[in-house]
């Protein structure tokens, strides 16, 4: 029962996302973050 409502949550757009990559620079985009989700795998991407 709890997967079928967490998997509602990630239709909904709310998502449980876990840290899986990041990538720290200097300059002007300071760096690179990769977040997957728990339940769905959806990736997301954010400079940072």
């Amino acid at each position: 029962m709890p997967e079928i409502i967490g998997r509602v949550l990630c239709f909904l757009g709310l998502h449980d996302y876990v840290l899986t990559d990041a990538t720290f620079s200097f300059g002007a985009p300071g760096g690179i973050s990769k977040r997957r989700c728990r339940r769905c795998g959806k990736l997301k991407t954010e400079i940072i």
